[in-house]
Order: C-alpha cells, then structure tokens, then sequence
C-alpha cells in the first residue's frame, strides 16, 4: 500500500478489528480465469463472504443482533461465524 489511501486503509485497519480481520481474510478467496463466449471472465470464490451474505435478516433477528453486539466490549467476530478457510 502506497501513498494517501494506503496510509488511510493502513489506519483504518490498526482502529477497526472486524476489518482487518476481513481484509486478512480476501487471501482466502480463490479465483479462477474461464473463458465465455469468446472473453476471459475472472470468478471469485470467497468461502468468508458467505458469512455475511447468509446472515438473518428478519427484524427478530436483526432487534436480537444490535442488543448484543451493543452490550460486548469487543467488534470482533469470536467463535460462531468466524472463517476458518484454508488461504
């Protein structure tokens, strides 16, 4: 990382732990070249995004999630739903 926005992701990731922690976690994704219809289209597979994307997100729930995570000290992911992938 160079330059202006290096310096402010470097900084954003020293003060956000959920963000570094998925900024680690994009060397786990896996992409692979296919050709379609004449051009070279690039797939990604994140086996971390799936965390996010499948998250509930019915009121109950979302009441359920705000109450806890403003009653923990900690922005970090710890244990359930945390990604274990391989890089």
């Amino acid at each position: 990382m160079e330059g202006q926005i290096g310096k402010f992701i470097k900084d954003q990731l020293s003060v956000w732990p959920l963000a570094a922690e998925n900024y680690r976690d994009l060397k786990k994704a896996e992409v692979k070249k296919l050709e379609v219809g004449g051009l070279e289209v690039k797939v990604q597979h994140n086996p971390c995004r799936r965390i996010s994307s499948e998250a509930a997100l019915d009121k109950k729930s979302f009441v359920l999630k705000t109450a806890l995570q403003s009653s923990t000290t900690s922005n970090s992911r710890a244990g359930k739903g945390r990604c274990t992938a391989s890089p």
